[in-house]
């Protein structure tokens, strides 16, 4: 699960890279058509980070210790709620949720 989280967002990075490029690229030219591909790759971005966040509260809820963010801000003793909420609970975790709001 871990390595799916690390892969969407990888592929998040890239999209974000080619949206902002097609975009600005598209705007310049004034093709409709770079601008639509820009906002579908800005969509498949949010997926991606959608999908990031899905692993990390999955990684959380099951303490998997193997994940160093896991073993940093969850225990096995930690209630379900408190295990949820942990995404938030370091910086890594809190950047993820914010981006995943601002997309």
């Amino acid at each position: 699960m871990a390595e799916l989280g690390r892969f969407a967002l990888l592929v998040g990075l890239f999209l974000s890279g080619y949206a902002i490029l097609a975009d600005l690229l598209g705007g310049w030219r004034k093709d409709d058509g770079l601008i639509k591909s820009g906002r579908n790759a800005t969509v498949a971005c949010l997926v991606c980070l959608t999908v990031a966040m899905v692993a990390l509260w999955v990684l959380l809820l099951r303490s998997d210790f193997t994940v160093n963010y896991v073993a940093q801000h969850t225990s096995k003793a930690l209630p379900l709620a408190y295990k949820f909420s942990a995404l938030w609970a370091g910086a890594a975790g809190s950047l993820l949720l914010w981006l995943w709001l601002q997309v």
